[in-house]
Formats: C-alpha cells, structure tokens, sequence
C-alpha cells in the first residue's frame, strides 16, 4: 500500500514513521510536509528518511496536493498536517486565527476532495488525527468525553479541528470517502519543540529561566507518551471502522501543578539543580483566553472494538525526555 502521511516531519509524524517504516516494509511512505517551525526532519530516523519519499508541499496548496496524488497515486492517507499551538492560535488576531483556519480546515478540504477524486467504489483508507480539545472543557464531576459527545471548542485551535472533524465526517456521508477519526491526549516524547509545555519546562529550568504558569496551575490534561498515541494510530488505521471516530487517551490526568512538580522532582534527580532552587523559577500568570479547566476521554470504544489501550508507564518515559532533553543542555550535569 503507498500510504501518504501528511506532517511527517512535525513530532507526532516523526515518530509515526520511525514507528511504521520499519515494521511494515511492504508499504511505502511518502512524506508531505511544508516544513514549517516546527518541522524537523532529523526526528526521522536517518534510515527511515532513506525509505520515505519526502514532497515539501503545504497542504493549503490544492494544486500541489492534486500533483502529489497524480504522482503518488496514494491509497491511504494518515493526516497529521495541523497548526497545533494553542497560544498562537488565539495571537495577533486575525493572522494567528486565520493561519490556524486556513491549514487545519481548508488544508483538509484539499486532501479530502483529492480522495473524493482520485478512489473510486469506497477504496483508500483516510485517518484524520484530531485532538481532545474539540470537546471543550469539562466540570469537575462531568464524565469522560465519549466519542458521540457534542464539541465545545474554546480556542481558534479546538475550534479549527472540530470543523476539520466535521468536513471529514461529511466526506464520508456524502461522497463515500473511506474515512476515520482519532481524537488524542496531551501527546509527549523525545524531540518536541519547546513551545509545548513538557520540554519548554525542561530547557528553561536548566537555563534558570522563569517558569511561566497560568492561572492557579489547576487545570487538567490527560497525557499520553507518543509511542502509544502512534500505537493507537495505526491500529485505527488498520482495523478501525470507517465513519468512525476513536478516544485515544494516555490515563494519566494530571493537574498542571502536579505535572510541574514531577517534571522539576526529574530535573533536580538529574541535574546541578535543586527541587527547591527549581520551584523559585515559577511565576504564576492570568491564564490564557477561552482557557480550559479540565480534559479528559473515555477509551472504552478503543479497548473494546479495537483491543487497544496505552501501555507506557508515564514516570519512565517523563524521566526518559528530561535525559533527552540535558543532553541538549551538557553544561549543567552533575
């Protein structure tokens, strides 16, 4: 099968070729990425980067998708091409919300009706991955969002992706585009760009660089290491039903005070730095616009259709990225 993963080079799609590439050798990959900020083709394995085919094209670019497809002649996609940072998402409107709209939803309009064209009589198989945060926040006492679960998108970001969702779903009504959905955690592991949470706690604590918390810390986040989430992908994408969506959660909500300390508790275990000394780094801040208190999924549908549930334990792959990360940083080890 030619399989055509879009952001491959980003974190997630990095790992999800590492992954795959390896395992499965009677398919082939081919790459589409624009190569953006935070792209890094250096994730891939070099002797991943050797089997995969890579087209620098940006997925709002519908002629240089239609090209890629006349080329290629994919039979599957795995689509993980997204702006996904939610403080950018909600900055310098409209550009920040705009760029988010303009990639997240039209750039999957492209790929959809690239599918719509090129497969005919329901062959191909399109997975596009989403995120926890279409369902909006959850009160203390709510249960765990299921996948039927009406959205409530907070951000430009959770908003972008519950309508890319809904497009997808309409492809499949409509037009009999084979197509699934995966709605994942908070996503961690080696080789994440530094806006994101984890590692920008990691590199600043050991530059001694301030601690920027929002709110009172309390919120909550579920996080799952992206072996698993990648795990959880690709049994979608094999076994999954199309029309379908699937909760891929980590089990492993956290509230942001909680996860900052087990972070620094690592830090301190494996650098110069006390936990102490650590902790006079944190600054608290108003919290971010349309903030979110608390996410969280059910994975019963995973579990039981599809045999899946996370099996990384969290405190050996947290203390795993942290070591990850000081070998960026060598001057503070001990």
């Amino acid at each position: 099968m030619r399989i055509l993963v879009t952001g491959g080079s980003g974190f997630i799609g990095s790992h999800l070729l590492n992954l795959l590439v390896p395992a499965h050798p009677q398919h082939s990959f081919i790459n589409v990425d624009v190569l953006t900020y935070a792209a890094d083709i250096s994730r891939i394995n070099p002797e991943v980067r050797e089997k995969v085919t890579l087209e620098v094209v940006d997925i709002t670019d519908r002629k240089g998708i239609n090209a890629i497809f006349d080329r290629h002649q994919p039979q599957a996609v795995i689509h993980l091409a997204a702006e996904t940072h939610v403080d950018r998402s909600i900055e310098n409107p409209p550009a920040g919300p705009h760029q988010f709209l303009n990639t997240n939803i039209f750039g999957t309009f492209n790929l959809l009706d690239a599918c719509r064209r090129y497969w005919a009589n329901g062959s191909g198989r399109f997975l596009h991955v989403s995120t926890d945060e279409v369902y909006g926040s959850l009160a203390p006492d709510d249960p765990l969002s299921s996948e039927g679960d009406v959205h409530h998108p907070s951000s430009p970001y959770a908003a972008s992706k519950s309508a890319a969702d809904g497009i997808v779903g309409a492809y499949y009504t409509t037009y009999g585009v084979p197509t699934l959905i995966s709605h994942g955690a908070n996503t961690f592991g080696w080789g994440q760009d530094t806006e994101k949470l984890i590692p920008k706690f990691i590199t600043r604590a050991f530059e001694g660089q301030p601690l920027t918390v929002y709110g009172d810390g309390t919120s909550i986040r579920d996080w799952i290491h992206t072996e698993d989430h990648c795990e959880g992908l690709w049994r979608i994408f094999e076994e999954g039903e199309p029309g379908e969506t699937y909760n891929i959660p980590g089990n492993n909500p956290l509230k942001n005070n909680e996860l900052i300390y087990r972070l620094l508790k690592v830090v301190a275990k494996i650098s110069d730095r006390s936990v102490g000394e650590l902790y006079k780094l944190l600054v608290h801040t108003v919290d971010r616009l349309g903030a979110d208190s608390r996410y969280g999924m059910n994975g019963t549908k995973m579990k039981e259709k599809l045999g899946w549930e996370p099996r990384q334990d969290f405190a050996e792959r947290l203390e795993e990225v942290v070591e990850w990360h000081l070998l960026q940083h060598p001057p503070i080890l001990k």
